[in-house]
């Protein structure tokens, strides 16, 4: 018997059966791959915040996490009238773990523990009403009486070395039950689904974009030109070309926005597109130029005085400089230590780095933000970075209106754009690849879970991939102008 037919659907599997039953079931017969710093980051960041919500409840008996042992323990503690935590529920072939629950009376406060920050007017997300809302349809299932539902959320009023609580405790008891109610209705029907030993015939949606199996086990298999690739797309609009699958097989009289219809005469005739009005923009720009590049983290516990969960910190910067067109760049970089709080130094470094004439090309907004929030960190250097956000200029719009092609898949990210237009530049060598990745594994430097002789090599790996975000910018305004050139001549 295949083993997954015993195995006990879990509420991940559960909750993505929801969006798509064929990914849920393709996950649940899926090795799991290696853990790498972004999903380590995210266990560990989980797991203090579980530990800090613990604090704030008070002392209870924290039972087994894993196996038969979970499932037995907690059968024997929920006997008892103490408050419990990570309690592990089996029942009607599903399986799920409380992160506490809390005696009243005869019964039981269920609390779900979410690493989410709770939003300004109180409301509470979705996807943290049907994680409660699983974990409470299994307790119910198992003969455990809840009588009351509560989350703990981060608190938006929290300051670290301040008087708010870290948490933020929200009564949803009526929403989850529900919710309950009706995953009630479907849960032998998604159960059966997940256990089966066939797959669930897929359809294509909009879940299909963000889906791990969708271009390798799935419909999307062998198709470049998926209609998925279409910019703003929604489920109307989606519903509506279904039947067709591929941008190349979309007739002419389908309805579509003009940003919409560009991507499908790209795509249909393999082509370029070149604005030259567009383009002459880049004649703005002033020599020498410099390009700019942040790395950051956010936290969800506040690493510094007065700061809130999720506070945008950078930890990283790189610049490139031109003296003119055709010029051998200049270099500088800076990394910070994680040990001290460095926002200040990395402040001085970056005003030393970008003194002078110039524009700085940056890749987004993402880079004036991050300055704003220097400049209100600091206001004693304001007026340098003021002066560096008047010369900031950013590039990624050119690939909006100036240069598209149809390689570019509708997007308009230095990601997508760069091995169509620079193919001899790459980040797929990249022990460090992403943004996401970067400030994980400075996240995870920051706490101290690398071997200290491990740090080095970890440093010179944010290094190498700040620097070719940078330098990636360098050779695609190179490219920019290249093509201006050609139309002007």
């Amino acid at each position: 018997m295949d083993p997954q037919a015993t195995r006990s659907v879990s509420k991940r599997e559960f909750l993505n059966a929801l969006s798509c039953a064929t990914m849920a079931f393709l996950d649940r017969h899926t090795a799991r791959p290696p853990v790498d710093p972004g999903l380590e980051w995210r266990f560990l960041e989980g797991n203090l915040i579980g530990q800090l919500a613990r604090e704030t409840l008070g002392p209870g008996r924290q039972l087994a996490l894993l196996g038969e042992t979970a499932i037995t323990q907690s059968a024997e503690a929920l006997a008892s009238q103490e408050p419990l935590y990570e309690v592990t529920m089996e029942a009607g072939g599903l399986i799920a773990r409380a992160d506490a629950l809390l005696p009243l009376r005869n019964e039981w406060e269920l609390v779900e523990v979410k690493s989410s920050k709770l939003t300004e007017d109180g409301t509470v997300k979705a996807e943290h009403i049907d994680d409660a809302a699983f974990t409470l349809m299994v307790a119910q299932m198992a003969g455990v009486p809840v009588a009351r539902v509560s989350l703990m959320l981060l608190s938006p009023l929290f300051r670290k070395a301040g008087d708010h609580s870290l948490f933020s405790r929200v009564d949803v008891t009526e929403l989850v039950r529900a919710r309950a109610n009706e995953f009630g209705g479907i849960v032998t029907t998604v159960a059966e689904s997940l256990r089966g030993v066939n797959q669930p015939t897929p359809s294509l949606q909009l879940a299909c974009k963000a889906c791990d199996h969708f271009s390798s086990r799935c419909i999307g298999t062998g198709i470049d030109d998926s209609i998925l690739r279409l910019p703003r797309l929604n489920d109307k609009t989606l519903r509506q070309l279904q039947p067709h699958a591929r941008i190349s097989a979309l007739p002419d009289a389908v309805t579509l926005t003009a940003a919409q219809q560009r991507v499908v005469q790209l795509v249909k005739s393999r082509g370029v597109e070149r604005d030259r009005t567009a383009l002459a923009k880049l004649d703005h720009v002033l020599w020498p130029v410099h390009y700019l590049d942040f790395e950051a983290v956010m936290p969800a516990v506040p690493w510094f005085d007065g700061d809130a969960p999720y506070t945008t910190i950078p930890f990283q910067f790189s610049v490139h400089s031109l003296e003119r067109a055709g010029a051998e760049p200049r270099h500088a970089e800076y990394l910070a230590s994680p040990d001290d709080d460095w926002r200040r130094d990395l402040t001085v470094r970056l005003i030393e780095a970008l003194n002078g004439d110039g524009s700085i090309l940056v890749y987004s907004p993402y880079e004036r933000t991050q300055i704003n929030g220097l400049a209100a960190s600091f206001p004693d250097l304001a007026p340098s970075l003021v002066r560096i956000l008047s010369r900031l200029f950013d590039l990624e719009p050119f690939f909006r209106t100036g240069l598209v092609h149809h390689r570019f898949a509708g997007y308009s990210s230095i990601k997508k754009v760069l091995p169509v237009l620079v193919p001899d530049l790459s980040y797929d060598q990249l022990s460090v690849g992403n943004g996401t990745a970067a400030a994980a594994v400075f996240s995870l430097m920051k706490v101290g879970a690398y071997p200290h002789e491990e740090c080095a090599s970890m440093r010179a790996a944010l290094l190498e991939y700040c620097g070719l975000d940078t330098m990636a910018m360098v050779r695609l305004h190179r490219a920019l102008l290249s093509e201006l050139n050609e139309l002007r001549a």
